[in-house]
């Protein structure tokens, strides 16, 4: 008969594994990608739908993500099983610091793209990523459209 482990212990073991680390770089690449695919939108005239599907492949992608870094952990000699694993502090240490980083510059980029999405995407213009101070220069009533 198995014995459970209890709560504290499993969080303790998530944390030890990088499974919180991963899946927090994991986000960030998912906010990332749906602020390109937001992008993309306004660009060239990318479908809502396609935005849907992207946000459910990434959704779907989560779960590889928690099982991958549960049993496997990334070190510099390459993917090594985490039960053939002798603990060293110090790879370890590294390779959530690695991991951060990684998060961190997803996270800024995500965040550039929003701001990009918010302030120079001129939202009157479905199918361009013209910025608001090019569409202003014209006056909207004697603009002919094309198309």
């Amino acid at each position: 008969m198995t014995r459970r482990m209890p709560m504290h212990q499993f969080i303790e073991e998530l944390y030890r594994r990088n499974v919180v680390r991963s899946a927090t770089t994991y986000l960030a690449f998912c906010w990332m990608a749906i602020e390109i695919a937001h992008l993309l939108d306004h660009a060239i005239g990318f479908s809502g739908d396609g935005q849907r599907w992207v946000m459910l492949f990434l959704t779907i992608g989560l779960i590889p993500v928690f099982l991958f870094s549960w049993r496997y952990e990334l070190m510099p000699s390459g993917l090594v099983d985490e039960e053939e694993l002798e603990h060293p502090k110090s790879v370890h240490h590294r390779i959530a610091m690695h991991l951060d980083r990684a998060t961190i510059v997803m996270l800024l980029f995500a965040f550039l793209l929003a701001l990009v999405d918010q302030f120079a995407v001129d939202p009157r213009s479905p199918h361009t990523a013209a910025p608001i101070g090019f569409s202003a220069l014209h006056d909207p009533g004697t603009m002919v459209r094309f198309g």
